[in-house]
């Protein structure tokens, strides 16, 4: 079992180039289709 990456939850797989849950995997997704190119540092 792998942990999120972004927030620590259980990760559910690799989605946009990062091992992500479920949460994380649909902030990036709606950010991605609202063509919003931001960097995000931790």
């Amino acid at each position: 079992d792998e942990l999120c990456v972004v927030c620590g939850d259980k990760a559910t797989g690799y989605h946009y180039r990062c091992i992500t849950c479920e949460g994380c995997k649909g902030f990036f997704r709606r950010t991605i289709q609202k063509n919003l190119n931001p960097t995000y540092a931790c």
